[in-house]
């Protein structure tokens, strides 16, 4: 059975749904998950994998470019952050997110920002008191 859509009218549409809805064995009350709405959240959880990726990738970079004194590490740790903002404002657009939780979007990104620069004056910080000591931690 083929339904067309009318979409001048919205009860011939309404009518098209609910014959569509018996015909896969939904009960007339029985919710309905559009095909738009599974995409959506599919594409928000490629993007949350996104966002874990490219802030584990930042990271990396960003402490192993510090240690080596490596300039490209240094420069894709800054693609990897662009990857990072990205996917975060991917996530955010998928989700739909507004008001108070773009505002906590934007914190996210402000935390994988300065989160790797402050653990790593901390171990460089942690690393040299020890060395002043004399000891050699492990």
């Amino acid at each position: 059975m083929v339904c067309t859509i009318v979409a001048s009218a919205g009860t011939e549409y309404k009518e098209c749904l609910r014959i569509e809805r018996r015909r896969h064995g939904a009960t007339p009350n029985s919710p309905v998950i559009e095909p738009v709405e599974v995409q959506r959240f599919a594409m928000a959880a490629l993007s949350a994998g996104a966002v874990v990726l490219f802030g584990a990738c930042y990271a990396v970079f960003l402490a192993l470019g510090r240690l080596n004194d490596f300039t490209l590490l240094r420069r894709l740790a800054n693609v990897s952050y662009a990857a990072l903002a990205a996917s975060v404002g991917g996530l955010a657009w998928f989700l739909r997110l507004d008001g108070a939780w773009l505002a906590l979007v934007a914190l996210l990104l402000a935390g994988y920002f300065v989160a790797p620069r402050f653990i790593w004056r901390l171990s460089v910080a942690t690393h040299d008191s020890a060395d002043e000591q004399g000891g050699h931690r492990v």
